[in-house]
């Protein structure tokens, strides 16, 4: 994973592949209003970046979903950057 504005990301707990949380580093963004961009490093791949107040305890994250052509849950590299 690479990222701006990103303390860490681990598994989802619990969830298939494809599922992560990703906690956002910086306290003055609002992740309601933030711009947030989300890509796999992968062109096969799909990904979905949702704001989350608590994802496996961390708070201030974001629920990241990456899935392939066939819309099945995947393990892929990805890319997030908050703004």
């Amino acid at each position: 994973m690479d990222a701006k504005n990103v303390t860490r990301s681990e598994r989802f707990n619990g969830q298939p592949a494809g599922y992560y949380c990703v906690q956002v580093s910086d306290p003055t963004i609002d992740l309601r209003n933030a711009a947030v961009l989300g890509t796999v490093n992968n062109n096969r791949a799909m990904i979905t970046v949702i704001p989350n107040t608590n994802c496996n305890g961390l708070t201030r994250s974001l629920t990241v979903v990456t899935t392939d052509s066939s819309n099945a849950s995947v393990d892929v590299p990805f890319t997030v950057v908050v703004l």
